[in-house]
């Protein structure tokens, strides 16, 4: 029985309720996370709770079929491509809507890491004509 909430039993409560979610995620086929908890000496608060469909695209996917829907600013870039760089093999996989700089998304298709580029690399990198493809 807890009867103070410390960092070490917000691991524990944590893990207990993400363990009680399991079965609920395999009945009705969602994904869902916990987000980020406060808490002090008698209680424990989580910001936001989410529950997906499994598979569903993530929201920057969703941005990015938004931004390819609606705009024509991006028409000589190919967003199919696989440009190489430096070892890496990089393809554009999101867009993110609320970033003023660095709003694409790249996935090194080799290593499946995440980074984010600005439009100016973006031209640079997938424009039809330079963007090198395999």
């Amino acid at each position: 029985m807890i009867t103070k909430i410390d960092k070490n039993e917000c691991r524990i409560i944590r893990d207990a309720i993400v363990n009680a979610l399991k079965d609920v995620e395999n009945t009705l086929g969602l994904e869902i996370n916990l987000g980020s908890g406060r808490f002090d000496e008698d209680c424990l608060t989580f910001n936001k709770v989410s529950c997906k469909v499994r598979g569903a695209k993530s929201q920057e996917q969703k941005d990015l079929d938004w931004v390819l829907t609606t705009t024509h600013a991006y028409d000589n870039v190919d967003f199919d491509k696989v440009f190489s760089y430096q070892g890496k093999k990089f393809k554009v996989s999101g867009f993110n809507m609320k970033a003023r700089t660095n709003r694409w998304n790249v996935v090194d298709t080799l290593t499946n890491k995440q980074y984010r580029i600005n439009d100016d690399t973006l031209k640079a990198w997938f424009t039809k004509d330079k963007a090198s493809c395999e």
